[in-house]
């Protein structure tokens, strides 16, 4: 051999007959101690490991230097106020012995020796075992080793075999969702999740990688990673167990698209001593959740949520974020969707000044398969209108109804439509409500001064 590998060696005839056969070379090193990966999942009690070494030794070996760093949330057991190690019986000579040493700095230093210069037995295979515990980790995530430095092997001639160092993986993981580290995924998962989305205080340690499910590389959490986990509660989706030396390179397991293409919300107002608002969604598919913020004008305080029409029975929360925003969620832990279609969903009831704008931002809803639609911002004009004479504030609404391009404005003017198949045509808007019926379902844009939408027909 030319180097430690694996070779595959295939020998085969030459006549035509297929004849062949095929063997498989693994060249390991001359000398080696190796350590076994351990893994452990949070939430798990803590867990008693037998570390086994390995050596690897083409001439006979008498004696064995090391020294051992374990992470932190590994632990040496001690037997009888001394260090849990002993030697394998299948390798160890009959007087070999193994004494360890606390070096004060996280590191034992181990030593194991003959007084008789005898050797270990044979030339590979299990020689000394570590009774070591493994704790619950406290770090988001993070590679941990078990390391050995200073490898030396002695012959019984004195000749050494200076191997550097060895190491192994402490594989760290948890259950992806499982936001609050009991091994589960379920209702309390969902809790947590909402009210860190809300940014309201957990009353458990929130786990933010568990709760992340979308895209572990994203720090941001909001109402897909919340579905994502009602469908592994559910069973919709299976459980995961995630390992922290893969954190970085960890790929999105759930098919996952960001488009605004199928949902278009418009807002009126209803003239009401209550200032009530409608928030109207039309959505061509159904959607498990949704999260909305909200910037009130000063002098506004928001009262209430209801979810209504064919979103009526959905809870909803809200929280005032420490920017003055308010953010809703709408969703809840069940398999329940709310259909496709068109018209008020929510209903928001507002106290004290009533005039301003509400600007409704940050517009997310997911669908049950954790397709993410993010919608255009929308301003509602405040006051004391009546709901015919909205237009008259200067706020333009562009929406599909009933297969048609809808355009209230204002003010007369020139808009454009893009068809599905890209060509531009010009349209000619007047001042009130413009209707536009189209032949082909698609995508449709339209552009109007400073307003653009993008509509699903």
């Amino acid at each position: 051999a030319k180097a430690v590998g694996t070779a595959v060696i295939t020998a085969a005839a030459t006549d035509g007959s297929g004849v062949k056969a095929t063997c498989t070379v693994t060249v390991s090193p001359d000398y080696a101690l190796t350590l076994p990966e351990i893994r452990h999942t949070r939430g798990e009690p803590v867990q008693t490991v037998d570390l086994t070494l390995d050596m690897v030794n083409r001439n006979p070996i008498t004696g064995i230097q090391f020294n051992l760093v374990l992470p932190e949330e590994m632990t040496l057991v001690e037997r009888d106020g001394l260090p849990d190690v002993w030697l394998d019986d299948d390798r160890k000579a009959r007087n070999h012995s193994v004494d360890v040493t606390d070096n004060g700095d996280g590191s034992y230093l181990v030593l194991v020796s003959s007084p008789t210069n005898r050797t270990f037995n044979g030339n590979f295979g299990a020689t000394l075992h570590f009774n070591v515990t493994v704790q619950q980790y406290h770090e988001e995530h993070g590679e941990k080793h078990i390391t050995l430095n200073g490898i030396t092997l002695t012959e019984p001639d004195n000749t050494e075999h200076n191997i550097g160092s060895a190491w192994s993986n402490v594989m760290l993981g948890y259950v992806l969702g499982d936001a609050d580290a009991d091994l589960k995924v379920d209702v309390a998962d969902y809790t947590v999740t909402a009210l860190h989305i809300l940014k309201r205080p957990s009353p458990v340690t929130f786990w933010h990688d568990a709760a992340n499910v979308i895209d572990p590389n994203n720090a941001t959490i909001n109402v897909t990673d919340l579905v994502a986990i009602t469908n592994i509660g559910l069973g919709i989706n299976p459980v995961e167990v995630k390992y922290a030396p893969a954190f970085g390179n960890a790929q999105c397991t759930l098919e996952c698209t960001m488009h605004n293409a199928l949902l278009n919300a418009q807002c009126i107002m209803h003239n009401s001593q209550s200032s009530a608002l409608a928030l109207e969604l039309a959505a061509d598919n159904d959607f498990a959740a949704m999260q909305i913020d909200l910037t009130l004008p000063a002098g506004v305080t928001l009262e209430g949520v209801e979810a209504v029409g064919r979103a009526a029975g959905f809870p909803v929360e809200w929280a005032t974020l420490s920017d003055g925003r308010v953010r809703l969620l709408v969703s809840e832990f069940s398999s329940r969707d709310v259909p496709a279609g068109s018209g008020e969903v929510l209903r928001l009831t507002l106290g004290g000044a009533t005039d301003g704008f509400v600007d409704v931002t940050n517009i997310v809803a997911t669908e049950r398969d954790l397709t993410e639609h993010t919608l255009e911002p929308l301003r509602i004009a405040l006051g004391a209108t009546p709901v015919d004479d909205l237009m008259a504030s200067g706020q333009v609404r562009i929406y599909a109804a009933d297969g048609a391009v809808v355009i209230e404005t204002p003010a007369a003017g020139t808009a454009q439509l893009v068809r599905p198949d890209g060509i531009a045509t010009p349209l000619h808007v007047k001042a009130g409500r413009n209707v536009m019926p189209v032949a082909t379902p698609g995508i449709y844009i339209v552009r109007l001064s400073t307003h653009t939408a993008k509509l699903a027909l």
